[in-house]
């Protein structure tokens, strides 16, 4: 026991001292170590290049290419410099330098990657009355293929072209009764929409516009995305002229598509009031405003792929069946109506290009 005295002790400062070198020592050590690591790759390129991360977390690929992939391989090599960094050898024979190499190769990759085809790209923005060159390809492993276009939009071609191949389904679900409400009540009941609704692989029509107003491809994106995250989404085009012309021609009971769409329809997530398409402008925004809708879903969710085309291309049906592995043959055009495309301005129609 040291006693009390009227001089300073020293007992005890000399393992203070070594302790409080050693630390700054480790401390200058991992400082420094983060400086280089930072210097050569700059690690919030990588996470402003994935957007939040988000892009990077649903273990999809864009156009054949897995960000996840070389993103977790920029992890592990700025993992492997911080664990090597211990050693003192490592300084001598170079493996730092390597292995800030392959991060910064990494990175370079994945930036190349993304400038060319991914997390931002100029996709989003393509003309929305008109359908992509290409499939925006996420995991597309066929578990499930939902249409997402507007009825009168090739939605009965579809079902006859999948319906020999795949457990497929067109408005009415079944026993179930029609897809569009006994998705509503599933939600209602916090059960999964698909698997409540018949559980079918192929969906071709989702929508319900008799007595009231729903659209599983506008509204329940969220809920199909939660219980299909490996999706194939299919949205058909067609002369938008057309569409509108064959949307006021259908008229079941002289209750047409339009009427019923524009009294009864309000679509808060593209900004459609109530009554508002009723007017030929705002439906044609309507439509636009679905695909880009459609495409920023697709774009912040990388598992799901996004396969647009026209009813009307000539070649449609080797395209889809390039994809689905499906007769070519099977696609036709099915359940059409003569009309007058006269009859909608092509003035309305550009300014929503």
């Amino acid at each position: 026991m040291i006693k009390r005295t009227n001089k300073k002790i020293k007992v005890g400062r000399v393992p203070f001292a070594i302790f409080a070198i050693i630390w700054i020592v480790w401390l200058y050590k991992l400082l420094y170590s983060a400086y280089l690591f930072n210097k050569e790759i700059n690690i919030n390129d990588i996470l402003s290049l994935s957007n939040g991360k988000s892009h990077f977390d649903d273990g999809g690929t864009r156009k054949g290419i897995n960000y996840n992939a070389i993103l977790a391989n920029v992890k592990d090599a700025g993992k492997t410099l911080y664990d090597d960094d211990d050693d003192d050898d490592n300084i001598e024979d170079g493996s730092d330098h390597d292995t800030l190499s392959d991060v910064k190769d990494a990175v370079k990759n994945l930036d190349d990657d993304i400038n060319q085809k991914g997390i931002n790209p100029s996709w989003i923005h393509h003309d929305c009355l008109k359908p992509l060159q290409e499939p925006i390809m996420g995991t597309h492993d066929l578990s499930r293929i939902i249409n997402v276009g507007m009825p009168k939009c090739g939605s009965t071609s579809l079902m006859t072209f999948f319906k020999e191949d795949f457990y497929s389904r067109h408005l009415h679900c079944g026993r179930k009764g029609f897809c569009g409400p006994c998705m509503r009540k599933s939600i209602q009941a916090n059960k999964p929409i698909l698997a409540s609704c018949g559980n079918f692989t192929v969906w071709t029509q989702m929508d319900f516009e008799t007595n009231e107003c729903i659209f599983p491809q506008i509204s329940y994106l969220k809920e199909i995305y939660q219980e299909a995250p490996n999706a194939t989404f299919i949205l058909p085009f067609r002369d938008v002229a057309g569409w509108m012309n064959s949307l006021n021609a259908w008229a079941p009971q002289n209750h047409t598509i339009r009427k019923r769409i524009g009294k009864m329809c309000k679509f808060p997530e593209l900004g459609i009031k109530q009554g508002d398409l009723l007017e030929d402008a705002t439906m044609i925004e309507f439509l636009c405003n679905h695909v880009k809708h459609i495409r920023q879903f697709v774009h912040d969710h990388p598992s799901l792929t996004l396969i647009e085309f026209s009813i009307e291309d000539s070649s449609a049906g080797n395209f889809l069946a390039s994809l689905f592995h499906v007769d070519a043959s099977r696609w036709g055009k099915q359940n059409a109506q003569d009309y007058n495309k006269s009859s909608i301005t092509k003035s309305a129609i550009s300014e929503k290009k």
